[in-house]
């Protein structure tokens, strides 16, 4: 008989998933600065033969309290609602690939290794029940890779960036013991509620997904957070993707 005493069973209110205005922008903030330092870990074979690398070394710190809500999981009948209340997220390494693309915008590839700890909490709700459980979680040294789109532009107080396009979300490998005991609670319910194989909600919250900044999101990088010798390349790349995009005109 398994015995679970730090779950409470009970008929779940209504409530809409989202992020904490002032943690989404934090989120936003890490998010827009990689993506407009053009971060990116790794081999430059990921990068497009046209492409420039830029590394902005101040960005590589660690930031914390970014995010609040996790994208849930569900899998058939059963639905895991993810919040992370306090995490730090350390960024140990950045590059990143940047080319004039259509209408004035510019491609990008991002690739970051972070790592990091924090806590997660998670309600399990099955036929019309739910429970909850909550524990540390750590984030391994990993690779997280995106690709996108930004109009960039140069201001007295920095870069302006626009997300033109963007992934909805990243998946994070995470470690915890949640997956493990959330299994017998999930058990639990499926013997008297529904069928369902528990092991794959382990599987399955062992990656999650973050959300990101939506397309139409606006940022500043600050100057300060630029070196001299980063914002004269940056500036060199916009001053000759201008006259590039002149001439073709």
């Amino acid at each position: 008989m398994i015995e679970i005493r730090d779950v409470v069973f009970r008929r779940p209110a209504r409530r809409t998933a989202r992020l904490r205005p002032r943690r989404a922008a934090r989120f936003a903030a890490l998010a827009a600065l990689a993506a407009a330092t053009l971060a990116a870990v790794g081999a430059s074979a990921g990068a497009a033969p046209g492409a420039v690398e830029f590394v902005f070394a101040k960005l590589n710190r660690t930031y914390s309290q970014f995010v609040d809500q996790l994208q849930p999981v569900v899998l058939g009948p059963v639905e895991v609602l993810l919040r992370s209340p306090r995490q730090q997220l350390q960024l140990s390494q950045h590059h990143a690939w940047i080319e004039p693309a259509a209408e004035g915008t510019h491609s990008l590839r991002i690739e970051l290794a972070v790592q990091g700890s924090g806590t997660i909490n998670a309600v399990l709700r099955a036929a019309g029940l739910e429970g909850k459980l909550e524990d540390e979680l750590v984030l391994p040294l990993q690779t997280l890779r995106l690709d996108g789109r930004v109009r960039l532009a140069r201001s007295p107080a920095g870069y302006q960036i626009a997300l033109v396009e963007a992934p909805p979300s990243v998946e994070v490998q995470i470690q915890s013991q949640l997956a493990g005991r959330l299994v017998p609670v999930c058990r639990q319910m499926a013997l008297v509620l529904v069928r369902f194989d528990c092991a794959a909600l382990e599987t399955a919250l062992s990656r999650i997904q973050v959300p990101l900044p939506a397309p139409g999101t606006e940022f500043l990088l600050p100057i300060e957070e630029v070196s001299p010798d980063e914002a004269r390349a940056l500036d060199r790349y916009l001053i000759d993707t201008a006259k590039k995009s002149a001439g073709a005109g």
